[in-house]
C-alpha cells in the first residue's frame, strides 16, 4: 500500500470522526413521558381511578363487576356506587339493598331510561322496593321528572339530571349519567395530560373531582365504598368464547389442519358401478338360485353344514369334538334352538324333498349366526 493511499484513508477517517462528533454535539437531552395502554383492572374497570384515589386517602374501597360478587354484608355507613342498570338485580339483591338503605347505606345509581323520550319507564325491582314510581304524566307529555320519589321521603334535589332523597337512615342519589365518576380516555400522544395521562374528561376534570367528593361525602369515612361497574353476569360459554380465545382458537386451527390433511387421502368420490356389473353378493345369490333350479340343492346343504362346523371350530372349540346326540344337545343349549330341529338339520335330507332341504338349510344358517 502506497503512502498516498494511506494518507487519503486517514483523512477520510478523521473527517468521518469530526462529522460524528459535530452531530452528537447538536443533540439535546430531554425527558419524554410515554403513556402506555391501560392494563389489568384499568383496562376494563371504568371506576378504577376512583378506587385508587379513595384507597390512597385510606378510605376502604373495592371494585366489583356485579353486585352479587360482594361477599361482605352491607352495613350502615357503607356506600354503593352502581354504574350499571339497577333493573338487572334479582329480587333478593333488590330487597337486600333496600333494607341496607333503610339502615343507613348511601346508594348512588343510575335512573332507568326508556327507549323513547316520552315513553314511561320501568323503575325496576330495586327502585320499586325503595318506593319509587314512574311518573304517569310522562306517558303522554314531555317532562323532566320521570320518577316520583317515595311517599314520606325527604327530597333534597329533583330535576332532570338528579334525584336525591333520604330514606330512613340512608340516602339515595339517582343520576341520568355517572360519567363524571369514570376514568377518562387514555391519550395516544406522548405528553401526559390530566391524571396519569388521561384526557380531561371523567375524574381527570377538576370540576368532576369536586362533584365526586361532594357526592360521596355523606358516608365517606364511615364505612366501606363498593364500586359496581357492571351488572352483567356472563354465562360460561360466553366467557369461554371471549376469554378463552387463546386456547380454543389454536385447537380449532389444529383440527382444521388435521381435517384438511385427511381430506387429501379420501380423494374424489368413486363413480357408481356399471349397471351390467354385478356385485359379489348378487353373483352368489344368482349361483345359489341356479343350483336350486337344476336340482343341486344338496350342494347348498353341504356348504351350509360346512359353514356351521367352521363356525363351531372358531367360536366353540369345546363342541368341535362332539358328534351325534351330544352335539345336538350342546348346540340346543347354547343357541336356544329346539334339539329335534337340530337333529333333523344335521342329517342329510333326500335330494327330491325341496321343502325339507330348505328348512334344514335355514336351521343350519340360523344356528351358525347364533354362535
Amino acid at each position: 500500500m502506497s503512502n498516498r493511499l494511506i494518507t487519503v484513508l486517514s483523512a477520510l477517517v478523521l473527517l468521518a470522526a469530526g462529522l460524528l462528533a459535530w452531530y452528537v454535539s447538536t443533540l439535546e437531552k430531554r425527558t419524554v413521558h410515554y403513556v402506555t395502554p391501560a392494563r389489568n383492572a384499568a383496562a376494563y374497570n371504568p371506576l378504577f381511578v376512583l378506587q385508587q384515589a379513595l384507597q390512597e386517602l385510606d378510605y376502604p374501597a373495592s371494585s366489583h363487576r356485579y353486585f352479587g360478587a360482594i361477599q361482605a354484608p352491607l352495613m350502615p355507613g357503607d356506600t354503593v356506587v352502581m354504574l350499571a342498570d339497577g333493573r338487572q338485580l334479582n329480587s333478593r339483591q333488590a330487597r337486600q339493598l333496600a333494607e341496607a338503605v333503610e339502615q343507613g347505606l348511601h346508594l348512588v345509581a343510575l335512573q332507568p331510561g326508556g327507549r323513547r323520550k316520552q315513553a314511561a319507564i320501568d323503575p325496576g325491582r330495586l327502585l320499586r322496593q325503595l318506593g319509587f314510581q314512574a311518573n304517569p304524566d310522562c306517558e303522554q307529555d314531555d317532562c323532566d321528572q320521570r320518577l316520583l320519589p317515595p311517599d314520606g321521603a325527604s327530597v333534597e334535589q329533583h330535576d332532570r339530571r338528579q334525584l336525591s332523597v333520604r330514606l330512613g337512615h340512608g340516602r339515595v342519589d339517582l343520576f341520568t349519567s355517572l360519567d363524571f365518576l369514570r376514568t377518562g380516555k387514555v391519550l395516544p400522544g406522548r405528553e401526559q395530560t390530566g391524571i396519569n395521562g388521561f384526557a380531561s374528561d371523567g375524574l381527570a376534570s377538576a370540576d368532576n373531582q369536586n362533584k365526586a367528593w361532594q357526592l360521596l361525602a355523606p358516608n365517606l369515612g364511615r364505612g366501606h365504598v363498593y364500586l359496581v361497574y357492571d351488572q352483567r353476569h356472563d354465562r360460561w360459554w360466553m366467557r369461554l368464547l371471549r376469554d378463552g380465545v387463546m386456547t380454543w382458537l389454536p385447537l380449532a386451527l389444529l383440527l382444521a389442519g388435521w381435517l384438511w390433511a385427511r381430506s387429501q387421502r379420501l380423494g374424489p368420490l368413486l363413480p357408481d358401478p356399471e349397471p351390467e356389473r354385478r356385485s359379489l353378493r348378487e353373483h352368489i345369490i344368482a349361483s345359489a338360485h341356479h343350483l336350486w333350479r337344476n336340482g343341486r340343492g344338496l350342494s347348498l346343504y353341504d356348504q351350509a353344514l360346512a359353514a356351521l362346523h367352521a363356525r363351531i371350530a372358531s367360536r366353540a372349540p369345546a363342541l368341535a369334538g362332539l358328534q351325534g346326540i351330544a352335539l345336538e344337545q350342546a348346540l340346543a343349549q347354547r343357541t336356544g334352538i329346539d334339539a329335534r330341529q337340530l337333529a333333523s338339520a344335521l342329517r342329510r335330507p333326500p335330494a327330491h324333498d325341496k321343502t325339507a332341504l330348505a328348512q334344514r338349510i335355514t336351521v343350519l344358517m340360523e344356528t351358525r349366526n347364533l354362535l
